[in-house]
């Protein structure tokens, strides 16, 4: 039995996703140059998940408390420790803040010059 949920279909896509990346991560990255940025990269990912997937069980199963939080804080503070143990330093470029006006649908000025010459790759 399927349960046709949006919420569900995107949980579902997120395991797929990291049981992939169990089954077949050291084969993603083809220059291995990269690899120890793009691991940083992913452990933060990872850590920045947990809260997450604590706030999502906590929606399903319609209950809340401690537990589940402390534990995917711990599991968390675990990630960053393996992050900082493997000498990966924290990303130098800023992330930038979502921009837009006050209801989130984005700047209401004319978009810059430069956008208009840009063609739609076929």
């Amino acid at each position: 039995m399927t349960f046709d949920d949006p919420a569900v279909a995107q949980a579902r896509a997120a395991t797929d996703a990291l049981r992939e990346l169990e089954r077949s991560g050291r084969h993603l990255l083809a220059d291995p140059a990269q690899r120890e940025e793009w691991s940083g990269e992913l452990l933060d990912e990872l850590a920045r998940l947990t809260s997450a997937l604590a706030d999502a069980v906590e929606m399903a199963s319609g209950t809340s408390g401690p537990d589940v939080p402390r534990l995917a804080a711990q599991l968390s503070d675990a990630i960053l420790r393996r992050r900082e143990a493997t000498g990966g330093d924290r990303p130098t470029s800023p992330v930038l803040p979502a921009v837009g006006n006050d209801d989130g649908r984005g700047a209401r000025e004319p978009k810059h010059r430069a956008r208009r010459h840009l063609r739609p790759v076929r």
